[in-house]
């Protein structure tokens, strides 16, 4: 396990730890979730990516309709 060390102002930690009786604990409880969410939400989105990869490829022949020619989308 690794420990960081981070510097926060004075005034900052003192009115801080009157909110909490343990704030060291609590310090690295936080850290630690906020860590843990960062890496969750990197992982949900290699693995929406590598389904959509998935998806592309089973998808073969996949069209939206009959495409418009130039003059038909520049028509008002």
């Amino acid at each position: 396990m690794k420990e960081i060390s981070i510097r926060i102002d004075d005034e900052l930690y003192r009115r801080a730890s009157q909110k909490v009786s343990d704030l060291d604990s609590e310090v690295n409880q936080r850290v630690t979730e906020y860590l843990q969410a960062m890496n969750d939400d990197e992982d949900a989105v290699i693995a929406a990516r590598a389904r959509m990869v998935k998806l592309f490829a089973q998808t073969k022949n996949f069209t939206v309709g009959v495409s418009p020619t130039r003059e038909e989308m520049h028509d008002h």
